[in-house]
């Protein structure tokens, strides 16, 4: 079952995002801070379309269309997690970035 692996997920980018602003405005101070800061409104995005479709979407075209996909819904389900731990990386960059205060 995936909700195991999601809430690890939940849990480590929590850990992440407690870190102190210091640290984190040093990590992320370099090109890669930069490139990471200016990704995650599009890595956002993608993320939260792909839950909006895995929420509403898979049920709509299975339930009112007649669809049947699996292969769509387990792909969508391994975008998923994969753009999660990539969202939370580049919204602590983003925050590292732009927030004047620690938080």
């Amino acid at each position: 079952m995936v909700v195991p692996e999601l809430g690890v997920l939940a849990g480590a980018a929590t850990m992440v995002i407690s870190a102190s602003r210091g640290r984190r405005s040093r990590q992320f101070s370099g090109r890669l801070g930069r490139v990471l800061a200016a990704m995650w409104p599009w890595v956002f995005w993608i993320c939260l379309l792909d839950t909006a479709f895995l929420v509403l979407g898979s049920v709509t075209l299975a339930g009112l269309f007649g669809v049947r996909a699996p292969s769509l819904f387990v792909y969508s389900l391994f975008l998923a997690l994969a753009t999660l731990p990539l969202m939370a990386l580049t919204g602590v960059a983003h925050d590292a970035r732009v927030s004047p205060r620690s938080i």
